[in-house]
């Protein structure tokens, strides 16, 4: 018996490539002019590759696939250092990355289904509904108010709220002890292999949807619960089609 879902943000609720696809561009080019640091089209091209993004394309591995800021402005502050032979503070990169992305991102929000109605049925079946992202607590609340759910959310977990970050298993043993359940009875749903590593991780259920940043195949390497997206949720619960993931994985970003 499902008793509670945890649910990814960033290509499970909202739609990634819409939301951070376009936002990307303006960001680098405004960090590297105020950096005093000159860029041609290529340069631009070389920083998104190190980051996985290869013509609006998505390595869902890599570091702009899942991982927090933090994580971010380390993998970006290499490849500035490559290319410039400089290199900007860490702290100051990721503060940056926050702000612009932020600014960029805020209130659009386009999402797969719609949520305040699912929401509301997972409530009616006595179905808890939380939040794990590796985004901040301001833009993750922000996105929530926007859609309306927030009052629907019993559990949220971001990059700088507290909590450990994907796909660290004590997420899910918090949340089951907080729902009153095991963490088998735990469904995370989620569009990266990190969102099944994490579920896997904590002995819950991992659901992929391909609505993000995956294709079916990289899903299925930790889950053969696939989903095209959220829209499908609600028949996968009522005809019980889910069975446990693949493989256990023990993973990091330390």
């Amino acid at each position: 018996m499902i008793k509670g879902i945890l649910l990814d943000k960033d290509g499970t609720i909202i739609d990634f490539f819409k939301v951070w696809i376009p936002a990307v561009r303006p960001v680098l080019k405004r960090i590297l002019s105020e950096s005093q640091l000159s860029f041609s089209e290529q340069t631009l091209i070389e920083l998104e590759e190190r980051l996985g993004i290869v013509k609006g394309i998505i390595d869902p591995e890599s570091s702009f696939a899942w991982k927090p800021f933090d994580k971010i402005a380390e993998d970006l502050n290499q490849a500035i250092e490559d290319i410039y032979q400089e290199r900007i503070d860490d702290d100051t990169l990721k503060t940056k990355l926050v702000r612009y992305f932020t600014k960029e991102t805020q209130g659009y929000y386009p999402v797969f289904t719609d949520m305040v109605e699912l929401l509301r049925k997972l409530k009616r079946k006595g179905i808890e509904v939380g939040v794990v992202t590796t985004d901040t607590l301001e833009s993750t609340l922000e996105c929530l108010r926007t859609l309306e759910i927030i009052d629907k959310i019993s559990f949220l977990a971001t990059s700088d709220n507290g909590f450990p970050v994907k796909p660290d298993r004590r997420i899910i043993d918090i949340v089951a002890e907080q729902w009153q359940c095991l963490p088998q009875e735990i469904m995370m749903i989620g569009d990266s292999p990190n969102d099944m590593k994490f579920a896997l991780n904590g002995n819950a259920i991992p659901v992929g949807v391909l609505s993000g940043v995956s294709l079916k195949e990289d899903l299925k390497r930790y889950t053969p619960n696939v989903l095209s997206s959220l829209s499908e949720l609600e028949d996968f619960l009522v005809h019980k089609r889910w069975v446990r993931g693949v493989k256990h994985v023990e993973d990091s970003i330390s």
